[in-house]
């Protein structure tokens, strides 16, 4: 199956305070047999940059095979 969840917040006094978050799983299944894809991305900013932060994982059986993490800083210019 699948799932995905999505939440953005913003704070009106203060934009710098603004986030996005994405969240989503999926899952293939056919008898014994299983694997699953799992992903996180949440984005915020400061004054000076963006901030991408995101995680992918994948397991088959339940036993993760794959993960990676980033954490990334992309500069504001002209924005």
């Amino acid at each position: 199956g699948d799932g995905m969840a999505i939440r953005t917040r913003i704070h009106p006094d203060d934009p710098l305070r603004a986030r996005a978050a994405i969240e989503q799983r999926t899952e293939l299944r056919r008898g014994a047999w299983s694997v699953a894809v799992e992903s996180e991305l949440d984005i915020s900013c400061t004054r000076d940059a963006f901030r991408v932060e995101a995680r992918l994982e994948a397991s088959e059986a339940g036993r993760p095979v794959f993960e990676r993490r980033w954490d990334e800083r992309v500069p504001r210019i002209g924005i």
